[in-house]
């Protein structure tokens, strides 16, 4: 079994994606064909869904509630301990963490953004990922809880938010701009969390 967390761009940069054969893509229907498990935590749970409702994204509710829904539903979601490491960004550091924290299943970090893990021995672009799971097509994992896909339903939903995204001329952002929107959800939920503590 192949393990992987991903991070948060890679999931909008496929949902935007207005070329289906995208690496972003690729690597959500790796996610849909079982290729490999997603693994989170509740941190990272809480920013899919906070990031995928971003207005700018415009994602109708019922597209976000299957790609984030489903993503989830499928994932393995364990709390794990914190590493007190120290990353350019930390809000990157949850993502670093389950990863780390799932190293004898020998899990990958997948993002779109390098730079932000240096000297991080497991952390992959979503190319390169896409490289270690393709030699496994035929092979269909199955999670823990050996949950079965609706990969149908899944693409479909996936299909849905590009549609949305074109409709609504969000479905060229650049990864910068995808990247200032994650971070625009990271600073609200910030100050929420400053103001309700």
């Amino acid at each position: 079994m192949i393990f992987a967390v991903l991070d948060t761009n890679v999931l909008i940069s496929a949902a935007l994606a207005h070329n289906k054969y995208s690496i972003p893509y690729s690597v959500f229907r790796g996610v849909v064909e079982r290729r490999f498990v997603p693994l989170v935590d509740d941190n990272i749970v809480r920013e899919y869904w906070e990031v995928f409702s971003r207005p700018k994204f415009s994602f109708m509710q019922e597209t976000i509630n299957d790609i984030v829904g489903n993503t989830i539903k499928f994932a393995i979601n364990q709390p794990v301990p914190p590493s007190g490491i120290e990353l350019p960004d930390s809000d990157d550091v949850v993502f670093y963490d389950v990863a780390r924290a799932h190293q004898d299943k020998g899990a990958y970090l997948v993002t779109g953004n390098l730079k932000h893990f240096p000297n991080c021995g497991f952390a992959v672009s979503p190319r390169d990922f896409m490289n270690i799971i393709t030699p496994n097509k035929g092979n269909h994992m199955v999670n823990d809880n050996s949950a079965v896909y609706d990969p149908t339903g899944l693409l479909a939903a996936l299909h849905e938010a590009q549609r949305q995204a074109h409709e609504n001329g969000v479905d060229n952002l650049t990864e910068e701009e995808i990247e200032a929107e994650i971070k625009a959800a990271r600073a609200e939920r910030k100050k929420r969390l400053g103001t309700n503590g």
